[in-house]
């Protein structure tokens, strides 16, 4: 299964919605959909579209008379627009007319295929979903509720039922003080480090309501640990100048290892509580590191009464874990329960997106079932789905 790739800031995508059931619609243009600044919605899809999308998009229908006209302005301020068919666009629509009168505007277009219609009525695509490779499997998705949307759509994919119950919450910091102060100060850094793409959705969050934008990096080189961290960052139109290919603070450690960091400042937007690894190296390299705080994380109110009724049925089949605070807070949320020793016996098959969460796991006395090689979620559905037709 591989990972889609990110929507383009500026671009303009064609895009086949399929038949109208979102699981036969492919995952990247259920991305797409998602990331979509303006929409062009066809009636006959639009209640099966909205839902994906976005609370603060544009929609138009694919009739009006300026459509064109607010394509070509849209994509020239640097926003993503979609503009989804029924089916297949090339196949089921008027794509290569539309595709014809997008180019005559000389804008940047990429065709994204979807399940035609005449083939969606194939016996043969409804038997594929009864052979999916998680199908009858009950996934449970400690993710926060603002980030479970991309495991919710993998694990549907595979042929799981995806249970949300959300571990964390995740919160602005109260004071921002230090956050308005290190900002107007971000010229003077020589790198700012981003680790997370809740990081960098507080940071941008801040900087956009005081009126401040890309201009305040001038001078500072930017980093990103993780694909998604560095999409998230994309979006903003930030440019990236270092993506490490391990997808951890050990991985930007090495690449930053042959660069004199003496006397540089770094900025680092975190949580409230992460590894101290990254600042603590940085600054043995001479590095002078600040650590600035923008979210933390809070627990849900009622969760553990929730976790352990779904755990006690017996009908959960794997949890997920996709950061060691996950891992954390749901080992201190069922405690004295008897969830953590359903997790520990391997009855309940856990499944981490990497070794840093994995350690943790251990740490706490699970036994880690699957680990996925690399630290995306795509990649952790993957795992789980071979570790589960290779038991069965």
């Amino acid at each position: 299964m591989a990972e889609a790739g990110p929507a383009r800031a500026g671009a303009v995508y064609l895009a086949g919605w399929g038949p109208g059931d979102p699981l036969l619609t492919t995952l990247r243009t259920r991305g797409l959909v998602a990331a979509a600044d303006l929409l062009v919605l066809p009636a006959a899809i639009q209640a099966t579209v909205r839902p994906w999308m976005r609370d603060d998009a544009v929609t138009l229908g694919d009739q009006e008379d300026d459509l064109l006209d607010r394509i070509a302005g849209s994509a020239a301020q640097g926003l993503i627009v979609v503009w989804l068919t029924h089916g297949d666009p090339m196949v089921d629509g008027h794509g290569a007319d539309v595709l014809k009168a997008l180019q005559s505007r000389g804008l940047a277009m990429e065709v994204v295929p979807g399940l035609p219609l005449s083939v969606a009525a194939a016996p043969a695509v409804q038997t594929s979903l009864q052979s999916r490779p998680l199908h009858g499997r009950r996934v449970l998705v400690t993710r926060p509720p603002h980030q479970a949307a991309e495991m919710v759509e993998w694990l549907v994919e595979a042929g799981a039922e995806a249970v949300l119950c959300p571990t964390i919450l995740i919160e602005p910091m109260a004071e921002m003080e230090k956050i308005d102060r290190a900002m107007d100060e971000l010229d003077r850094h020589a790198w700012v480090i981003f680790t997370s793409v809740n990081g960098v959705d507080f940071f941008f969050q801040r900087l956009q309501e005081r009126g401040l934008d890309l201009r305040a990096f001038a001078g500072a080189r930017v980093a990103a640990i993780g694909s998604a961290t560095a999409d998230r960052l994309a979006r903003h139109g930030l440019r990236i100048d270092l993506v490490p290919e391990r997808f951890q603070a050990e991985g930007l450690l090495e690449q930053l290892s042959g660069e004199d960091l003496k006397g540089k400042r770094i900025l680092l937007p975190r949580a409230e509580t992460a590894r101290d690894i990254l600042p603590q190296t940085l600054r043995q390299q001479g590095a002078v590191v600040q650590v600035l705080v923008v979210y933390r994380a809070v627990a849900p109110l009622r969760l553990a009464e929730k976790l352990g009724r779904e755990l006690s049925t017996g009908r959960i089949h794997a949890v997920t874990f996709t950061s060691s605070s996950t891992v954390s807070r749901f080992k201190k949320l069922m405690e004295p329960a008897s969830a953590p020793q359903i997790l520990s016996e391997g009855g309940v098959v856990v499944a981490c997106i990497g070794p840093v969460t994995g350690k943790t796991a251990r740490d706490l006395g699970f036994h880690v079932a699957v680990e996925a090689a690399r630290f995306t979620v795509p990649d952790l559905v993957a795992a789980l789905a071979r570790h589960f037709a290779g038991s069965s």
